[in-house]
């Protein structure tokens, strides 16, 4: 089976979800080839999906929607109706809309959707929420899951097709404003937020421009000297709201058309 990863993952928690996944499927990773939604340039390309191709789609979920960056350069995808499976990781709050989005937007790209799962990842922004997630338990579920959805696809006598996904139409709307990551004293000036940033908003002196920010933190994760941060202020807002809203333990949902 040949395998595509269309993955947007800034800060590596999607990813962790994703590949447990994938890692059901028991496949060589000769089999799999991958479509970075990171990429800058992915918004100046338009790319021709192989139809044999079983499809992962992944993307965290933002404040209850799938990423508008991520949305955008997956429509430049042409599906030619491969079958796609949607992986959505959220931070122990709620994925919300998120599912529904990817799905139609998958749909419009030219995918067959036939499978679906959420996973908890650490949050982005708050790393204490969802500490240590996708853990060891999370990890044979999803495991289980990439069994079931090649068992599914193999077995099956008709075509598969999953019909629905949780959501609403329309989706909830977006607060506007980013909380964007600053520099500190103990950067080095190396660059490499820059040159990660998945939209260009590291400008030459390494200050983040809240306009084009889209607070994915993905800069946060990649410092090696540990230099971005979002001020003190907004920490503790984000912490405290997260602690009225994440005290339940989340568990991955699997959907299988």
């Amino acid at each position: 089976m040949k395998v595509t990863k269309v993955v947007f993952s800034p800060t590596g928690g999607t990813r962790k979800v994703l590949d447990s996944i994938i890692k059901g499927l028991n496949i060589s990773s000769d089999e799999i080839t991958e479509i970075g939604l990171m990429n800058k340039k992915m918004e100046r390309t338009t790319i021709d999906v192989d139809p044999d191709s079983l499809v992962f789609i992944a993307m965290p979920s933002y404040s209850g929607r799938a990423p508008k960056t991520a949305m955008k350069r997956l429509s430049k995808l042409k599906g030619n109706g491969a079958k796609c499976v949607l992986v959505a990781s959220y931070g122990n709050r709620e994925y919300e809309d998120t599912l529904i989005e990817m799905y139609d937007g998958a749909i419009q790209c030219g995918f067959v959707p036939v499978a679906a799962a959420t996973g908890i990842a650490e949050h982005s922004i708050d790393r204490t929420m969802a500490k240590d997630r996708p853990d060891i338990n999370d990890e044979e579920v999803l495991m289980s899951f990439g069994e079931k959805i090649l068992l599914t696809i193999e077995s099956a006598e008709k075509d598969v097709k999953l019909e629905n996904v949780p959501g609403n139409r329309p989706y909830k709307d977006l607060s506007s404003g980013s909380n964007c990551p600053k520099p500190d004293e103990k950067c080095v000036k190396c660059g490499k937020c820059r040159e990660y940033c998945p939209v260009g908003a590291i400008g030459e002196f390494l200050k983040g421009d809240p306009k084009k920010c889209i607070s994915c933190m993905g800069c946060i994760h990649v410092c090696h000297k540990n230099a971005r941060a979002l001020d003190d202020e907004t920490i503790d807002r984000i912490h405290g709201f997260l602690q009225s809203v994440c005290t339940t333990k989340k568990e991955p949902e699997l959907f299988v058309g």
